[in-house]
């Protein structure tokens, strides 16, 4: 149900573009999403090798050049490549959790084309 332009019609009106029924959003005519799909473990296992050749680098160049600071240096990239993996590999499954509940919740409203509100995240019906 969308409003054609010029018909008047208001919003959770007959015509009118579907309104959230627990926020009282209007649609924006997004469908559910689908669940991505992902592998949280290829990406710290990507992220831990990086990490690991952070260190090698900074050990190795530390002791190739005479620079012993390069050292430490090398150790504090490889944390902050592991803390990045970890936000990344959370963030994922954080996506993948929301769409999955969004998907659940349009399949048990199972009344109509299933809608998703922005605003909200939740799923309806297009009816409302």
């Amino acid at each position: 149900m969308t409003n054609r332009a010029g018909s008047g019609a208001k919003s959770g009106e007959p015509g009118g573009p579907p309104v959230c029924p627990w926020c009282g959003a209007e649609d924006t005519g997004a469908a559910v999403p689908e669940v991505p799909d992902g592998n949280g473990c290829l990406h710290f296992l990507e992220g831990t090798v990086m990490a690991a050749m952070a260190a090698a680098a900074g050990k190795h160049f530390a002791d190739a050049r005479g620079w012993p600071w390069l050292t430490p240096v090398g150790a504090v990239v490889a944390l902050l490549v592991l803390a990045a993996t970890i936000a990344v590999v959370r963030s994922d499954h954080r996506d993948r959790q929301r769409a999955q509940d969004a998907a659940d919740r349009a399949a048990a409203v199972a009344a109509g084309a299933p809608r998703h509100c922005t605003e909200c995240g939740d799923a309806f019906p297009a009816g409302g």
